[in-house]
């Protein structure tokens, strides 16, 4: 509300990010979703389908080591249906239309447990169709299905589960700038130009699913002008852009990052 107040621009879609387990923060974000729809914006879940968080005796699920590991295999074989089928009912009942953006990056083999370190590419086609499926059976329908790679990886056929289960392909674009000793200052164009061929070829419409420039290492001033300047003539298969105005980012690096526009004001002119 800050930002859409200092931009006087209402917000489309506000993203939120769901893990998949038991505790209350990991059920269907009711609330949250009725008050992203009060505001006059579409809610946009990212929803992460980490499967330690579930008591397992509690489902009559087999006792794993490490319930993450080929875990999209149990997924399909329905072991979580029980907790798919109740989100599907909370969509449903919520009625008003929402996208999901399930497993994101789901080709990068070091951050998430359903990428390929421990799930081979069609056990991701299989999990990701039997849950479209499990909502399609229960007459879910007013979720948009957001398939996201990571760009770098690239595998994006291999991990593709079709176009009838696909309606949105969404992608990152992070500038972290010189933050980290594996990164450096990327224009826009190379952090998502170079991979929106291969992208556009699905011929679905593209969200950009975190879009941010640090500033370290350069001028996140210039980098956010050159790189919405471009985005409608280079990139017509984009239609959406959701701004990562996070202030307290912890999840890559041990220090925290801020992505925030709130108090860049020449960034967000």
């Amino acid at each position: 509300i800050s930002l859409e107040d200092k931009l006087s621009f209402a917000s489309p879609l506000i993203q939120i990010y769901i893990a998949w387990g038991d505790k209350p923060h990991e059920q269907f974000p009711l609330k949250y979703v009725k008050a992203i729809n009060n505001l006059g914006s579409i809610p946009f879940i990212t929803w992460e389908p980490w499967l330690n968080d579930f008591e397992r005796s509690k489902y009559g699920l087999k006792e794993k080591s490490d319930p993450n590991v080929k875990g999209l295999i149990d997924i399909n074989n329905g072991d979580y249906d029980f907790y798919i089928n109740r989100w599907a009912l909370a969509l449903k009942e919520y009625g008003n239309t929402v996208f999901i953006r399930l497993g994101h990056e789901m080709n990068d083999p070091y951050r998430y447990p359903w990428g390929p370190q421990n799930n081979k590419p069609e056990d991701f086609i299989n999990a990701w169709r039997h849950v479209v499926q499990r909502f399609r059976s229960m007459e879910v329908d007013n979720v948009i299905w957001v398939w996201s790679p990571h760009p770098a990886y690239k595998m994006y056929m291999e991990y593709y589960p079709g176009n009838e289960y696909v309606d949105w392909v969404g992608v990152g674009a992070l500038n972290y700038g010189t933050v980290a000793l594996w990164s450096k200052w990327w224009t826009f164009d190379e952090i998502f130009g170079n991979y929106y061929d291969e992208l556009s070829a699905f011929n679905k419409p593209i969200i950009i699913t975190e879009f941010g420039s640090l500033a370290v290492g350069g001028n996140s001033n210039d980098w956010y002008y050159e790189a919405l300047n471009k985005l409608p003539q280079n990139y017509h298969m984009v239609k959406s852009v959701i701004f990562y105005n996070n202030d307290s980012d912890n999840t890559t690096l041990s220090k925290t990052l801020d992505w925030s526009l709130n108090s860049d004001s020449l960034s967000r002119a």
